[in-house]
This record gives C-alpha cells, sequence and structure tokens, in this order.
C-alpha cells in the first residue's frame, strides 16, 4: 500500500522558479499551484511560462528572504495560508 501525505490539502504546486535582486542580497521564488487540483492556464504553459513573467496568468506563491531557505519558508508559509483558507467553516 502507497500512502501519500500532505500538509497543504488542496494546494498543490508545480517547479519553483527564483529570481535575486541585482544587489544579490534578496531571494525571491515563485511557484505556480493548483487549487484543488485544477489551473486556469493549460499544462504546457505552466511548464513553460515562469510565475514572474507578465504573460503569466494563473495562482501562484512566492517567497522572499534573504537567503534561499528563508524565501523556500515563507513560500510554503503562503501556500499553508491558502491551503487552511480552503477548510474553514
Amino acid at each position: 500500500m502507497n500512502i501519500h501525505l500532505d500538509k497543504n490539502v488542496g494546494v498543490s504546486g508545480v517547479k519553483i522558479h527564483w529570481m535575486r535582486s541585482k544587489c544579490g542580497q534578496m531571494h525571491w521564488c515563485r511557484m505556480a499551484i493548483a487549487v484543488m487540483g485544477g489551473f486556469n492556464m493549460t499544462q504546457e504553459e505552466i511548464e513553460t511560462i515562469s510565475p514572474f513573467d507578465p504573460k503569466f496568468h494563473d495562482n501562484y506563491v512566492e517567497g522572499k528572504g534573504k537567503t534561499k531557505e528563508k524565501a523556500m519558508e515563507k513560500m510554503s508559509e503562503e501556500m499553508s495560508v491558502i491551503s487552511n483558507s480552503l477548510w474553514v467553516i
């Protein structure tokens, strides 16, 4: 039997895209997310367009930090908030 545990039920992400400030002191990451299993863009578009691209028109989460680890932590927190908001009664 295979078991899959997901801490962000209802929200799933794909590839993480990175940017760095010109001075190199800030890291910024974004990841396209599917809410309840669906994207607004086609799968091909999601795989080829970065969430930083102005042509991107779907849901995403982002994180900013002085290190990649901090940026990932912030992005994870944002994803958790979105997931939790889906199940508020």
